[in-house]
């Protein structure tokens, strides 16, 4: 019984973060003696000891001691009557909050559990929302508007933090009472008109934005479910107003018109931030200039940056891609900080990643069996992008003086991300949401220089090279903590058959040309001290017809010939393509590179 006890003791301890006690200390009660004997026998060095009352000691064990091991198998010896560690107590509480699957979202606090999916983790590939709490848990004075399919707003997770129209609530139900011109709108509105000119009360759509597809209950359930309820999720924050925007159908199909009624709805009853996990068609007029009406109005317009695994630099993804700086677009990624294989990104139009991969969240209890169990694991960008209007809402709660400032909030998000390399050239933060580090404002290190440093350099890739070749140049600066790469043009038959990329010094693909640059342009920042640049080039050929005479056709298409035909005199004549020598090819022009950027470490405020 006692080695199952153990057994439990250290898989629990393996959870402890190494913040909440002293590393390399422990405290025992009982025969100090026996305890020496054990650390000498198990290869420990005591250090120091401190007696803390009669039979109570304080030891200090060499650095990197694996405490956690040590106390589990001192408390079970004999005449030692307790052994734990030297805890770090604090005023602030960062305890997890008591909800059913909060060890399922990995998004928030992330201990190397798997995923909902069953995938493995990596400990620290999350947002901070502990550490984030012990600063903000939200405010009800902060609306978000959830542009989505609608939101069931009678679940037991989310009721308690919908916006409600209390005047609306508590008014005649047919009359406008307070005036917006929406008739009836408690928790938002359902903008979906199709085709019908039908209207509610003059008003077009329906008072009832109740969800009937899942995506957007799930969305909100991420920005608001109520934590610490023992039910479900717990969302990002623990108070905040959800306003439910209807525009999708059941299908997740809307219209320009209905998503620009829905916008400007949230814009007219105070909105702080506007959620959008949608997306597809061309550029359109209309919603850019609802989310220019959004921006005027001091409205932060969050939107997934899509799951086509597409480049959104060459390759626009809309909303997402719209060029008001209102606008933070969001890439996924999993539970090892790792892009998502479907996500799309941007070295320049994607801005922020936040987890996206089997993310927990609510579902409407009428999508469910179990009305008990009205929660399901998604993936998508979809689900990214309210992990950062939460963080929006979060800091709007702890710094009122950001409400109606979107810049500044952008700002704040984009400069305070966890820098992670595998992120470098594929959103412009180069790293993954981190909220505590956005309500504390500890920028990083890649966003705090502002003493980048140049240097001319000279590289001239082969122009109609006669021959095949594959070189990689290597472009480092000693002691840089970032480098990026400019290329003053580059003329190259991209994607047909030449091939250009830039690598971090760790041969990890950062950028690929994907187009041609006759007027140059800058690599992406790439993290550390060294880019590496690759290219392969391409020969050509050019096909031609050899004429031949055969006996019969047949003779000639088994010989290859794709046309046979008889001359005046009765001859078979058939034409067999053939390829010429390979030579240069003069699409392909190569590049010059002629200068770099970079920043040393100790231009960052002394940080390695």
């Amino acid at each position: 019984m006692k080695k199952k006890l153990l057994v439990l003791l250290l898989v629990s301890c393996a959870f402890l973060h190494a913040k909440d006690y002293v590393a390399s200390e422990i405290i025992i009660k009982g025969n100090l003696q026996v305890a020496k004997d054990y650390l000498v026998k198990n290869q420990q060095k005591i250090t120091d000891i401190q007696i803390l009352d009669t039979n109570i000691y304080l030891l200090h064990l060499q650095k990197n001691a694996n405490v956690l091991q040590i106390v589990d198998a001192m408390r079970e010896l004999r005449e030692i009557d307790f052994a734990q560690l030297n805890w770090i107590h604090s005023l602030r509480d960062t305890k997890p909050p008591k909800d059913t699957f909060w060890l399922h979202q990995w998004g928030m606090n992330n201990i190397g559990q798997d995923s909902p999916t069953g995938a493995q983790g990596t400990a620290g590939a999350d947002i901070s929302i502990l550490k984030a709490w012990e600063i903000s848990k939200g405010s009800r004075e902060v609306i978000v508007g959830v542009v989505d399919t609608g939101i069931d707003y009678t679940h037991p997770d989310l009721k308690g933090n919908m916006w409600v129209n209390e005047k609306e609530l508590k008014g005649i139900d047919g009359k406008d009472d307070d005036g917006n011109g929406y008739t009836d709108d408690k928790y938002g509105w359902n903008f979906i008109t199709g085709s019908r000119k039908r209207t509610y009360h003059g008003q077009l759509g329906h008072p009832d934005p109740m969800d009937d597809n899942s995506h957007g209950t799930h969305c909100a359930g991420i920005i608001g479910a109520t934590p610490n309820n023992y039910k479900g999720i717990a969302g990002v924050n623990w108070n905040v107003k959800l306003m439910a925007l209807k525009f999708l159908n059941k299908d997740g199909g809307g219209s320009s018109a209905d998503a620009y009624r829905a916008i400007l709805y949230g814009i007219k009853n105070k909105v702080d931030v506007l959620s959008n996990s949608w997306g597809g068609g061309g550029k359109d007029d209309l919603l850019e200039y609802a989310m220019q009406k959004a921006k005027n109005s001091g409205v932060l317009f969050v939107a997934a940056a899509g799951n086509s695994a597409s480049n959104n630099d060459h390759f626009p993804h809309y909303p997402s891609n719209y060029e008001i700086d209102n606008v933070i677009s969001v890439a996924a990624t999993d539970n090892k900080d790792q892009i998502a294989n479907f996500s799309n990104y941007g070295a320049s139009t994607v801005h922020i990643a936040a987890p996206g991969v089997s993310i927990m969240s609510t579902i409407p209890l009428s999508k469910s069996s179990n009305k008990k169990f009205a929660y399901a694991a998604f993936s998508g960008t979809s689900m990214a992008a309210p992990f950062v209007s939460g963080a929006a809402a979060l800091l709007i709660a702890n710094d009122p003086e950001l409400r109606n400032k979107p810049l500044d909030i952008k700002k704040r998000l984009l400069t305070t991300v966890d820098v992670l390399p595998q992120l470098s050239g594929l959103v412009s933060s180069q790293g993954r949401l981190n909220v505590h580090s956005a309500l504390t404002n500890k920028v990083n290190s890649f966003h705090q220089s502002d003493n980048v440093q140049s240097k001319d350099i000279e590289i001239t890739a082969p122009r109609y090279n006669e021959e095949l070749f594959d070189k990689t140049w290597r472009i480092a600066e000693p002691e840089s903590e970032y480098i990026r790469v400019h290329f003053k043009w580059l003329v190259a038959d991209i994607p047909n058959f030449d091939f250009i990329a830039i690598y971090d010094k760790s041969y990890r693909l950062v950028f690929k040309v994907e187009k041609q640059y006759p007027q140059g342009f800058w690599t992406p920042w790439i993290k550390g001290d060294a880019a590496l640049v690759r290219f392969a080039n391409a020969l050509v050929a050019i096909e031609k017809n050899e004429e031949k005479e055969f006996k019969t056709p047949d003779e000639g298409f088994r010989a290859g010939a794709t046309l046979c035909m008889q001359d005046a005199t009765g001859k078979t004549i058939c034409y067999i393509p053939i390829l010429s020598e390979t030579f240069a090819n003069f699409e392909s022009a190569g590049f010059v590179i002629d200068k770099i950027e970079y920043v040393k470490a100790e231009d960052k405020n002394g940080e390695e």
